[in-house]
């Protein structure tokens, strides 16, 4: 199993001589053999390993946890790092899943070590199963090829180099070196949507439907991948021949696509030109749907002077030539010089009087502590796109809840949360469009958490008439 992990890193130029790689390290199975892998690849390539430990603070045993890593990397003489983070604050504050929130919180910290011992890659644990899991999970909730493509290998200084393992080959390895280690029993728990994939619909199609079944869930996800990037290949040589760029200060802020150029393309290029224009501008493909693709798609066969309006202050117009991407300036500069936000109530509700709503917007100081009150939250000012509105759910709605632009309707939100039917249309919604910022009392949407990058905060606070949560 060795040579076999080996092969995979070296396939994936994992590692090379004299790289500084942390390990996050949780005590369980995946994580030390991980470890145990990469201190005998240690012996062939001359790399130096630095071990993390995250303590959620959310079971008893954790303490435990902490202490059994730290003596296996001392008893291994690999630098060890105990990293604590009060995930049920987190998760209280930002109204965020538990799991959610530890898989950032690791993330950052993993992140924050790297820069501060100089390391050149952070090494996770994430094998075959994981895999199929994170498919299967991108398949049931809507994506394309690169949703299909599930994890990468190696994603920016991120390596995953137990990606070519089953969790069974993990696991007799584990039984067969009679190595030690910790059993996270909230893994066999059903809390989690990933939880359920992994604990009923893999093993049931391995038994029922192939003893492959996870084997092949992988192969795949590598032909989706592989895919994706050619089509991406293909789509960056058509942007180059279909497309005229206008720049102002250094910066990209009109692209016009010559339609006769495009229209030559087929279909599927065609769409992905879309996309490709609009994260040129934008930078980003964050809130952009299939929907909003369908939309752009359709601007070729409009009259001249139609205009689409999209996410982060974009505009597609149709013009003679083609179609013309650019940044509504002029929405910009309005936000821009805008010193608050006015929180608009829906007008079809029926609201109490004695709720009342209070904004401020303000410079962000790094010493500065985010609210941890239910009812006041903090959102990142500039990301911010349309008059915010107080209101009830709408078809549509939804959260971006990770880092990756991950979205979750707002229906499947409530579903999760178990919120009983007849009281969903009653839950606050604070909404920037179709894009919720917050669920009021509960979690907020990850695009406009205040982070290092965010230079201006909104305040919201909400009183009276928000218990309804408590009462579900």
């Amino acid at each position: 199993m060795y040579q076999k992990v080996l092969s995979f890193c070296q396939q994936n130029s994992m590692i090379k001589e004299n790289d500084k790689i942390i390990v996050g390290i949780s005590g369980g199975a995946d994580s030390v053999c991980l470890l145990e892998l990469l201190c005998l690849i240690q012996e062939i390539i001359p790399i130096h390993l630095y071990a993390v430990h995250v303590n959620h603070k959310m079971r008893e045993e954790a303490g435990a946890d902490a202490e059994f890593v730290e003596k296996l990397c001392r008893s291994k003489q690999i630098p060890f790092f105990l990293k604590e983070i009060d995930i049920p604050s987190i998760v209280m504050r930002e109204g965020i899943s538990s799991e959610e929130a530890g898989r950032n919180a690791r993330y950052r910290i993993f992140e924050e070590l790297r820069i501060q011992l100089g390391a050149d890659k952070i090494a996770v644990a994430h094998h075959k199963n994981d895999q199929a899991e994170t498919v299967l999970f991108h398949l049931f909730r809507g994506c394309g090829l690169k949703g299909l493509g599930g994890i990468r290998p190696v994603r920016g200084r991120i390596i995953r180099p137990l990606l070519c393992l089953e969790r069974a080959e993990i696991e007799r390895y584990i039984k067969e070196n009679k190595v030690e280690i910790r059993i996270d029993h909230t893994n066999f728990e059903d809390d989690y949507t990933r939880n359920r994939i992994r604990n009923y619909l893999l093993p049931i199609a391995n038994e029922m439907v192939s003893p492959r079944a996870i084997e092949h869930i992988v192969e795949a996800a590598e032909i989706a991948s592989e895919a994706e990037e050619y089509l991406y290949k293909i789509t960056k040589e058509a942007y180059e021949l279909t497309t005229e760029e206008t720049k102002a200060e250094n910066r990209l802020v009109k692209i016009e696509l010559n339609q006769e150029k495009y229209k030559k393309l087929d279909k599927i290029i065609q769409k992905y030109l879309l996309r490709f224009c609009y994260e040129k501008v934008t930078g980003s493909l964050k809130d952009l749907t299939a929907v909003h693709i369908e939309s752009i798609f359709s601007m070729t066969e409009k009259q001249v002077g139609k205009r689409l309006c999209l996410p982060n202050e974009i505009l597609v117009s149709k013009t003679y030539s083609g179609l013309l991407f650019e940044l509504d300036q002029k929405k910009t500069i309005t936000k821009k010089q805008a010193d608050f936000v006015k929180i608009e109530w829906n007008k079809e509700m029926n609201l109490s009087e004695s709720q009342t709503i209070k904004t401020c917007v303000f410079e962000k100081k790094n010493e500065e502590m985010i609210p941890s009150n239910l009812y006041t939250k903090w959102f990142d000012y500039d990301k911010i796109e349309q008059p915010l509105i107080l209101r009830n759910r709408c078809k549509g709605d939804y959260l971006i809840i990770n880092e990756d632009g991950g979205r979750k309707s707002i229906k499947q939100y409530m579903i999760d949360e178990k919120i009983p039917k007849e009281n969903r249309d009653q839950i606050l919604l604070l909404a920037d469009g179709s894009h919720v910022l917050w669920v009021v009392g509960k979690r907020i949407s990850y695009y406009y958490k205040v982070q290092e990058s965010t230079k201006k905060i909104i305040e919201v606070k909400i009183t009276g008439g928000c218990e309804l949560w408590q009462s579900m």
